[in-house]
Parts: structure tokens; sequence; C-alpha cells
């Protein structure tokens, strides 16, 4: 079974590849629901408010990820003290959830769209990394209603695109038609099926 990450920076594809990939019959999880799975738990919620301070509760009483994007661009330390808490319990989800898939031969190719590319990508055998353009992705941010500012804040974060370049199997860009981008994500999982053959 190949476990693929689907990973890239803020509105490069990601979540239209992983949907390329399903559609091919691969089972799929992302690590955004886990994260909210993961907030909604209390004590780990707990945690983060202790990590991040209460500013990051909303009026629900629920952790509120535009307070938590507010403090990653604000706070680098605190940013870093969360993904260090929170990452290896996503990871963990992640390896059980492929466990589970193992055990079934008409599972060949397994999918997780991780938002977030690190160095440490043991548990995944390919990475495909989504790129776009950043007038592209400023477009995109402002089509779907993010703030001004916080595309250009989000596209300084991180690695740059060199480093992810140089973790990943696969560059899918997606700076073009949605045909194309299927057309190259077919091109990837045909080229996969052909390994295990």
């Amino acid at each position: 079974m190949i476990r693929i990450a689907v990973t890239g920076g803020f509105c490069s594809g990601k979540s239209r590849v992983t949907r390329f990939f399903s559609e091919r019959g691969c089972p799929s999880f992302s690590c955004d629901s886990i994260v909210r799975e993961l907030y909604a738990d209390k004590k780990i919620a707990e945690r983060v408010c202790a990590i991040l301070g209460a500013e990051v509760i909303g009026p629900d009483g629920r952790i509120d990820s535009q307070g938590i994007w507010r403090i990653f661009f604000s706070d680098l330390k605190k940013k870093i003290m969360l993904e260090d808490f929170i990452h290896p319990l996503v990871f963990e989800r992640l390896d059980a959830g492929f466990d589970s898939l193992a055990g079934d031969p008409s599972n060949k190719v397994v999918v997780a769209e991780v938002p977030l590319l690190k160095t440490d990508m043991e548990l995944f055998d390919v990475v495909v990394l989504t790129a776009s353009y950043a007038d592209t992705v400023i477009e995109r941010a402002q089509e779907r209603g993010y703030p001004p500012g916080l595309t250009e804040a989000v596209l300084k974060i991180g690695m740059s695109f060199a480093e992810r370049v140089s973790l990943a199997d696969y560059v899918v860009w997606n700076n073009s038609t949605l045909a194309s981008l299927e057309r190259r994500t077919n091109e990837i999982y045909d080229a996969l099926s052909l390994k295990r053959v």
C-alpha cells in the first residue's frame, strides 16, 4: 500500500488534488479534519489554551481557528510550541488510519492532505507538492473571502518553495484549468499504480 502526502502552500490546490485521487478510488484523510477533532477534545483544548492563551477560545467556548491564525503571524515561539504539541497527535491518528486500511488488498494507494510539510515525513512513501504562483494564490484567497493581507502573511511563513520541492517526489502546478490539474493527478496515480504491478 502506497501512502501519499498531498501538501503545498495556501490555496494551492491540495484539497482538489486529494479529491481527484479519491475519485480514482483512493481512501483519503485530511489533517485539517483531524486537527478539528483534536481541538474538540477538552483536555487537548485546555493544553492549546495553555500554550496560546485564552484569546484562542471563541464565543462558543471552542477553539477559534482564526484566533490561532492571528497568533501564528504574531508569535513565532507560540507557533512552534503548538506545532510541537499537535503535530505528533495528528500523525499518530493518521498512522492508525493507514493501519486500519492495510489489511485490504484493494487499498493500493491511500492519500492524506497535509497542509504543513515537515522534514520528518517517514509516515509517507510519496510526497506530492501542489504549487501556484503568488498572484494566483492571492486571487483565489480573495474569491474565498479571506481578509486582506492574510494571504501575503501566510506566504511569508514556513518553508521556502525550494525547500518544499526538495522534499517532494512530484510537483503539481495549479495555475491553469481543473482539467489540467486532474490530468496531472491521474498521471501520478497511474505511475504509482504501475509500481505496484
